[in-house]
């Protein structure tokens, strides 16, 4: 959960100044380890055009039933792959 808010610090600017890269880094860290939240706003960069997703491959290993958004989930698996 730490690295989650980190990343939300790094992506909004709140108290550091805003890097959408280490903001990456972070949810990254936090999705790595199941975190399906940080996983959707990774996807939500992508979409938003703050990172560069050359080498970003994302996919959901949760079921749906569990994630609060499986809608996101869904597209950024036929998005990204």
């Amino acid at each position: 959960m730490a690295q989650l808010n980190i990343s939300g610090l790094y992506e909004n600017g709140y108290g550091v100044p805003q890097d959408y890269d280490k903001a990456f880094e972070w949810y990254k860290k936090a999705a790595d380890q199941g975190n399906q939240q940080a996983s959707n706003r990774i996807g939500r960069l992508v979409m938003n055009d703050k990172i560069d997703d050359k080498d970003i491959t994302i996919f959901s290993t949760q079921k749906t039933a569990g994630n609060r958004s499986p809608t996101v989930s869904l597209f950024l698996l036929l998005f990204l792959n």
